[in-house]
């Protein structure tokens, strides 16, 4: 948010000199990024209005990388369903008891996640494990 160095990298990009492509790129590139930054919209009240949208996006990116941080959601598979997973990594999973005795609980953190997508044969397992991770945070949205 530098607008005296904003001002200096604009002007260098509206004079339009001949530059080397490395060098054109970097001052396209920086120029963007002050605009982006709110630097191309005057000084005033529009320009707070665009600082204080920008901070709310930003607490909410946070709180949302938070939340999806803390998520702790799975799916109870079946020993056969998971045929393919490597031992290492069934032998470390959650065993179920009451209602998913005999099942095994896959989470959507990496350690689980990734290798099952990678090994478990079942295609549909896949797909599901594939669904239900992307659309996790979508059910936290219903939930709360």
């Amino acid at each position: 948010m530098r607008e005296d160095i904003f001002k200096l990298v604009d002007a260098v990009h509206k004079k339009g000199e001949k530059l080397d492509p490395e060098s054109q790129r970097l001052l396209e590139k920086e120029r963007k990024s002050y605009i982006t930054n709110g630097l191309g919209i005057p000084a005033g009240p529009q320009r707070d209005e665009f600082k204080r949208i920008k901070m709310r996006l930003s607490q909410i990116q946070i709180e949302f990388h938070k939340n999806l941080n803390e998520e702790n959601g799975g799916v109870w598979l079946t020993k056969e369903e998971l045929d393919g997973l490597p031992k290492s990594i069934f032998e470390g999973l959650e065993r179920g008891t009451g209602d998913n005795e005999g099942k095994f609980r896959l989470t959507f953190k990496y350690p689980d996640l990734f290798p099952a997508l990678e090994f478990v044969l079942d295609s549909d397992v896949r797909q599901r494990m594939f669904i239900e991770n992307e659309n996790r945070v979508c059910s936290w949205k219903a939930e709360m």
